[in-house]
């Protein structure tokens, strides 16, 4: 008999369940156990700060953070050695955790810690570059080391301080003001009038991307389109100083870094482009602008002829689409041009990823940004019209619409005894988004109220398939 399996064998009389090469094989169970907690003959207790839950690694920079310490019973093999192992990870689920290993803190008997920098690191590699306290989560696990063997204390699924935290990060000291403001031609360079930069509703520091449209006018190839861009402290206090601008005055570049107290940059190409500054790396990017984009996958067979997304700014997209399983996101009608696939987390977008999975059959209403490679989409389980008609006016749905195989293109019957009734279409029996209205033969989300046909009997269909949406009636 091997002398490993014979080890083995011994320790699993003691208690120890694992023979591993430090292995937790990804299992996210946990126990619920508070500190102290005990298994196999060790005992683990969770220190200050972390038994207090609050962690400030800024006022603790270049230390050590304290954050267990141990004991043995006389089950413990002789000779035998401790390592623990601490996860980190956004919430108590424990996905996707980054995991470092605790060192010994000198002068404080069987007491382990963190780096602070280390800790630090894993921090912003979850949750980004914010300054601002948040959410970290950790559990430990526990290792006992004699000669070759390395065991986990109870096995795979025990884990040591489950503790939800409050951790400040280090404070990087860079400034990403919450808003922005292109200034210059396309407002007279005046700066009360400065026009701001579209944004998501994350942090700055965690999303420190800022987009805006623009249209150029053939008229200003000659002169060129000039601006410069406006922190938001600057603009409320109408001051000059401080703006951000190219290295050299004029700077014609599409792409490079921005400067504070730079010079104007001036764009010579007319056409629509979609401004994109990054204050977080300081850099700038002007692209052409994308009309429409498209969604091939299982739910259109992987065709373009329908799963249309609209704009108004060409950074945010917005739209129907009947999903079934992968898809992706493309800037054309075609394969060839920028295609966008699945981002390393849920909900966002990289260029040339792969396939995005996991979508039920369904109608969707789907909204992307290509500033910020973000998506979302929202189920559609019903479409209903919704208006001043008698015995209801506007309090509830008044007819129900039923798709078609494709999901596509939805009807009902429906009677309208006054001509001068004023509806909308709207998903799901609420007003969130999406609802539409403006014009039949052009239905927009958030548009004003539709009309009745006339006095009568109609089959209503609504067509989702392409872009501008339309509605028609057959009477009957």
């Amino acid at each position: 008999m091997k002398k490993t399996i014979i080890y083995c064998t011994a320790l699993l009389a003691m208690g120890l369940v694992s023979c591993d090469d430090k292995s937790d094989l990804g299992i996210m169970q946990t126990n619920p156990q508070d500190t102290p907690m005990n298994a196999d003959g060790v005992t683990v207790s969770l220190v200050a700060p972390v038994a207090d839950g609050v962690v400030n690694l800024e006022n603790n920079k270049g230390a050590v953070i304290p954050v267990m310490s141990y004991s043995v019973d006389e089950t413990f093999p002789a000779g035998a050695t401790m390592e623990f192992d601490m996860e980190i990870a956004k919430d108590d689920s424990f996905a996707n955790p980054i995991s470092l290993q605790l060192v010994p803190i000198e002068g404080q008997t069987n007491t382990y810690g963190i780096e602070a920098s280390a800790w630090d690191e894993a921090f912003r590699n979850l949750l980004g570059k914010s300054p601002e306290a948040k959410a970290n989560n950790v559990r430990i696990a526990a290792y006992i080391n004699q000669g070759m063997q390395h065991i986990r204390v109870g096995g795979d699924d025990t884990w040591f301080g489950v503790k939800a935290l409050t951790v400040t990060p280090v404070d990087l000291h860079i400034s990403v003001e919450s808003a922005y403001y292109l200034v210059g031609s396309i407002n007279n360079w005046d700066f009360s009038t400065a026009v701001k930069f579209e944004h998501s509703d994350k942090s700055q520091y965690d999303d420190p991307v800022f987009t805006l449209a623009l249209d150029i006018p053939a008229n200003f190839e000659t002169d060129g389109y000039w601006w410069k861009i406006v922190p938001e402290s600057a603009f409320v206090a109408q001051d000059w100083n401080g703006l951000f601008g190219t290295r050299t005055n004029g700077d014609n570049a599409t792409e490079g870094v921005l400067y504070e107290n730079g010079e104007a940059g001036c764009l010579k190409v007319a056409g629509q482009y979609l401004f994109t500054i990054n204050m977080l790396d300081c850099t700038y990017s002007v692209t052409q602008a994308i009309p429409m984009l498209y969604t091939p996958g299982g739910g259109n067979g992987w065709k373009f002829e329908t799963g249309w997304l609209n704009t108004w700014d060409f950074a945010n997209y917005f739209g129907f689409v009947h999903l079934n399983g992968d898809f992706k996101v493309t800037d054309r009608p075609e394969w060839g041009g920028f295609e966008w696939g699945a981002g390393e987390e849920a909900g966002t977008l990289k260029l040339g990823g792969g396939n995005i999975s996991g979508m039920e059959n369904g109608l969707y209403w789907m909204n992307v940004n290509i500033g910020t490679l973000t998506y979302t989409t929202k189920a559609i389980e019903s479409i209903s019209v919704i208006g001043g008609f008698p015995d209801n006016n506007w309090v509830s749905d008044f007819v129900e619409l039923n798709p078609t195989d494709d999901i596509l293109v939805w009807t009902a019957d429906i009677n309208f005894a006054d001509a001068n009734i004023e509806w909308k279409f709207r998903t799901n029996g609420g007003w969130e988004a999406p609802n539409l209205g403006n014009a039949f033969d052009k239905l927009e989300n958030d548009g004003g109220n539709l009309k009745a046909p006339g006095v009568g009997s109609y089959t209503l269909t609504l067509d989702l398939r392409t872009i501008p949406y339309k509605c028609s009636f057959v009477e009957k």
